[in-house]
């Protein structure tokens, strides 16, 4: 899937991988990727995806996935929104 990214000129899938790799590293290392601190053990926060990262603190993981939750947010109003049938 990467290669082929590549191959139709687009950067998004390998900046996507570089992004999992490094959250996964931190998950495996006890860090914050917003913060850059040690998250005590048993404290993780996050979806509980280790690809997605683990955070200190739920301000934290909002923080950094802030605009994909308004994003589902917008999207999950506008469904309710639509006319029932």
């Amino acid at each position: 899937m990467l290669m082929s990214a590549c191959d139709n000129g687009s950067r998004a899938w390998i900046v996507v991988e570089s992004e999992q790799n490094v959250l996964l590293e931190l998950w495996e290392m006890n860090i914050c990727p917003q913060r850059g601190k040690d998250i005590p053990e048993g404290t993780r926060v996050g979806s509980g995806r280790r690809s997605e990262g683990g955070f200190c603190s739920l301000g934290c993981y909002a923080d950094f996935y802030g605009s994909d939750l308004i994003e589902c947010a917008k999207r999950t109003a506008a469904l309710a929104a639509r006319p029932q049938n």
